[in-house]
């Protein structure tokens, strides 16, 4: 990508000015459609429901009783991975509609936000709120919002002003019984990832509870509005978490059929967010130094192939595109604006900076970049103006 002086000399250029990239663009990029989004959500939705229907009638077969325990638990595990994939390819259209790019309005949004992320037990509106909050200072070290930052130069506890201090002392802590145990390092790789949307909704780490409104960063200077709005989101998640449940004949049946999928689905979530913002180079901004054009330049397109690109709704190759447009650019126009802005860049000699990266393999790579320093999902050592 360049020094770092180098980039900041290619900031300052105005092709890179926010008005030129959208310029650059096609305006059909920036138009909504209701039906193209609920076509979406309503295929993924289907596609869950078939992956339940047939998991549910393979197990009556004969073929299924004759299997052996193991490879039963095969079968599960499959299950778990086809319809966790889809649970996060409906957060994704529900995503859309936190942004207000499902449709051009509030209630649809709102409504069709409620329906996608109810049924993956994510409360909708107060993710909005800390998610609108990322886009608006992503990569900035100390406003920005899902990863926070800490650099090989500054200080951890100027790196965790904004958050709790007993937080900071704890994390420290932790940080350093990590760094003295290797085996300590290998569990909290392999650990953190499918856990790690609950640490950050239900925990609270860092931003705060997203399903009570409970002393947090997140809540600190939220309205009285967006308390109220909290707690009926969360009331349409334990709506949809009671239907569920009942569903089941009991809870280790609940667990089979939807816990082990929604671990499935927060481990999609997990993966894709962080390789989208962990890179070689990735780069953090201070308050002297912070754009919000940089800022999203400092995100990772991924490319895992077509069917996972287009299942996914093009969240992982297309995510720069997403960061600079995040309120006017649906996912279905991502791929035909992210082209636009390539070329953009390439005809200003710029195509330097965009972050592209094939990742076929990409679940070895999470694994080998999340070996950086400790909880590199979490804390990411970067480099530093």
């Amino acid at each position: 990508m360049g020094s770092p002086r180098e980039v900041e000399d290619d900031f300052k250029r105005p092709e890179l000015s926010l008005s030129a990239i959208k310029a650059a663009i096609p305006a059909e990029c920036f138009k909504k459609s209701m039906r193209r989004s609920v076509m979406w959500m309503v295929i993924d939705f289907l596609v869950w429901a078939a992956a339940v229907l047939a998991y549910t009638s393979f197990q009556t077969t004969a073929t299924y009783q004759s299997l052996p325990l193991a490879a039963q638990y095969l079968v599960m595990f499959a299950y778990w991975s086809v319809t966790g994939f889809y649970m996060w390819c409906l957060f994704v259209v529900g995503h859309d509609c936190g942004h207000g790019t499902f449709s051009n309005s509030e209630v649809v949004n709102a409504i069709c936000g409620h329906l996608t992320h109810g049924a993956i037990m994510t409360p909708f509106w107060p993710w909005a709120l800390s998610h609108h909050r990322h886009h608006l200072h992503h990569n900035h070290v100390a406003k920005d919002y899902s990863h926070i930052w800490t650099t090989q130069e500054c200080d951890w506890s100027e790196t965790m002003a904004n958050l709790d201090e007993d937080f900071a002392k704890r994390k420290k802590e932790l940080r350093s019984d990590a760094e003295a145990s290797s085996f300590s390092e290998l569990l909290v790789v392999f650990l953190v990832p499918p856990v790690a949307w609950f640490l950050y909704t239900v925990v609270g780490i860092f931003d705060g509870n997203h399903y009570l409104p409970l002393p947090g960063r997140l809540w600190r200077t939220s309205t009285t509005g967006d308390k109220l709005r909290c707690l009926a989101s969360t009331s349409v998640n334990t709506f949809f978490l009671a239907v569920f449940y009942s569903m089941c004949d009991s809870f280790s049946r609940f667990c089979e059929m939807y816990v082990g999928s929604w671990f499935g689905f927060a481990f999609c979530l997990y993966a894709v967010t962080f390789l989208q913002h962990h890179g070689e180079d990735t780069r953090v901004y201070d308050g002297s130094t912070w754009t919000f054009v940089k800022g999203a330049f400092e995100t990772e397109d991924r490319t895992y192939g077509a069917p996972l690109d287009l299942l996914h709704h093009h969240i992982s190759d297309c995510h720069l595109i997403h960061h600079l447009f995040f309120r006017s650019v649906p996912h279905y126009n991502l791929r035909a604006a992210t082209d636009a802005l390539q070329a953009h860049l390439d005809k200003n000699k710029l195509g330097h900076l965009r972050k592209h990266k094939q990742s076929p393999l990409w679940f070895l790579e999470l694994f080998q970049v999340r070996r950086k320093p400790w909880a590199a999902d979490l804390v990411s050592t970067v480099k530093q103006e």
